[in-house]
């Protein structure tokens, strides 16, 4: 059970930025990438240098933070 105090640092605390798995399409003249995330939408952000197209990444606030893809969720069936 939470107290009112806690309740109250919950609601204040700012919220994590939204992480999307993309995969980068394109390399842009001024150090900028055009990423695609799982739903086809392209997105233009900025990455340090060094990756290349076809790479999995993750993307937060428009900046992408490393190397990475979302693992596939698996199903269990009980019969």
């Amino acid at each position: 059970m939470l107290r009112d105090g806690e309740v109250l640092q919950r609601l204040l605390k700012p919220a994590e930025p939204v992480r999307r798995f993309c995969t980068i399409e394109e390399l842009l003249p001024d150090g900028r990438y055009v990423v695609a995330d799982d739903r086809r939408r392209r997105l233009t952000v900025d990455g340090a240098a060094g990756y290349l197209p076809g790479a999995a990444v993750i993307v937060q606030s428009g900046r992408i933070v490393g190397y990475g893809s979302r693992t596939p969720v698996s199903k269990t069936w009980r019969v």
